[in-house]
């Protein structure tokens, strides 16, 4: 089993999920990806 995570506040979630799938004996791996998302610029208004 694969775990994506995306945010960073699920992190602790899923690492818990991970720990409790493997105490009942399911290999899982977790890995975390990183997005950056775009930045807006708002141009100064006149």
């Amino acid at each position: 089993m694969i775990v994506f995570l995306v945010r960073k506040r699920a992190s602790g979630l899923t690492e818990l999920l991970a720990r409790a799938l493997r105490e009942r004996g399911r290999e899982v791996e977790v890995e975390h990806l990183h997005i950056h998302l775009p930045r807006v610029l708002k141009t100064a208004a006149s």
